[in-house]
């Protein structure tokens, strides 16, 4: 096996993949409007993902809106429905971003118990976490203005798991030797999917901004930073290379 097979199977080891969020993964990340299953079959297949499993997904995909399907001949082709393309729209720019969201800070607010404030994150009962820009929003809020010195690891854990924590650190170091190996194409594409596909799932979540913000040394900015500069070197996934 070599370094890169081996890093690839560390990356599919990292946490469970499901077929049907890796396949909205990459469809994330083309840059053509739509991809051929066989082509979406060998990518999948990079990753270990079996063409059992990617049909299944694909059914359930369509069945959920969130892909349509045209042929040509005997040939399938897939692409975003025009819901799913919005919604991976509104959050592209979280995704790929090198630098940090919410980077003006964020408080601690005691609010109205009948208010859910959006973007935030509930502490206990009223007290949340919001963005510093998001706060001008709320209904006569009492602000706590937060610092790194007041985040003991009880607090930290109600924005991020430790198991998803430790987790962030291993991708962190296998993304930084990923940029440190040659890679042929069909290898750059396996590890550009899983990293990105890893970090994607952390990029959607308020928490793991908050704990950057709060934690700019910690598991999850090291992550943050060593996939997007892994991205940001890597080409976009395309039809995987014979």
């Amino acid at each position: 096996m070599t370094s890169s097979d081996a890093l690839i199977q560390d990356l599919i080891d990292l946490e469970p993949l499901k077929t049907w969020s890796v396949i909205v993964t990459i469809l994330g990340d083309i840059q053509q409007p739509e991809i051929s299953g066989k082509d979406l079959t060998a990518i999948l297949g990079t990753v270990g993902i079996k063409p059992e499993a990617a049909r299944v997904a694909l059914h359930r995909l369509k069945k959920d809106g969130w892909l349509v399907s045209s042929k040509n001949g005997r040939e399938v082709s897939y692409k975003f429905s025009d819901r799913a393309r919005a919604e991976t729209h509104a959050v592209y720019e979280d995704v790929y971003r090198q630098d940090v969201k919410f980077a003006e800070g964020w408080d601690l607010v005691v609010v109205n118990q009948d208010l859910d404030p959006e973007p935030g994150l509930r502490i206990q009962r009223n007290l949340w976490l919001v963005p510093t820009s998001a706060k001008d929003s709320l209904d006569d809020p009492l602000i706590l203005p937060l610092s790194d010195a007041k985040t003991p690891d009880w607090f930290m854990a109600k924005l991020t798991s430790e198991a998803s924590r430790q987790a962030s650190g291993r991708l962190a170091a296998l993304a930084r030797k990923a940029s440190q190996l040659p890679l042929g194409d069909a290898e750059a594409i396996a590890i550009r999917l899983l990293c990105l596909h890893h970090w994607r799932k952390r990029a959607l979540r308020a928490g793991t901004w908050a704990e950057i913000w709060l934690r700019p040394s910690g598991e999850l900015a090291n992550c943050h930073k060593e996939v997007t500069n892994l991205l940001n070197d890597l080409p976009h996934i395309q039809a995987a290379q014979s």
